[in-house]
């Protein structure tokens, strides 16, 4: 349920907790279907790292 991308060096804009926030800000303003949401926070890492939950 964390964000990729550039995540050591989006800290250098705040805190964990604020950078969490704005990822999440900005997917649910561009995603607007829950079956896309869940991929985006969740599946994909869950079948990329092949997480058996």
């Amino acid at each position: 349920m964390f964000p990729g991308g550039d995540w050591p060096v989006a800290l250098l804009g705040g805190s964990y907790r604020h950078t969490w926030t704005v990822y999440q800000q900005a997917i649910n303003e561009l995603v607007s279907d829950a079956y896309t949401k869940n991929r985006i926070f969740s599946e994909n890492a869950v079948a990329f790292y092949n997480l058996n939950l």
